[in-house]
């Protein structure tokens, strides 16, 4: 009965060991993902304020084309 116990102690060591090695590397992985996140999200963040005003311009370029044809004139006060 002894030998099992001892077996049993050994093995709980092992496997305390092996956790302790991959939880190691657990805040690498979770940095990367972070990193990962946060890069993608400045990257949408930036091309939806490029894109915004790539459509404002539109915008005023279609209002100056209708004000310069007669169609719309624009607020005039």
């Amino acid at each position: 009965m002894g030998r099992r116990y001892r077996a049993g102690t050994r093995y709980v060591r092992l496997l305390k060991q092996r956790f302790e090695e991959i939880m190691g590397s657990v805040p690498i992985i979770f940095g990367t993902f972070k990193l990962l996140v946060l890069f993608t999200g400045m990257f949408f963040a930036i091309k939806s304020h490029f894109d915004g005003e790539k459509k404002e311009k539109a915008k005023e370029r279609q209002e100056q084309e209708k004000r310069a044809l007669g169609k719309d004139p624009g607020n005039i006060l």
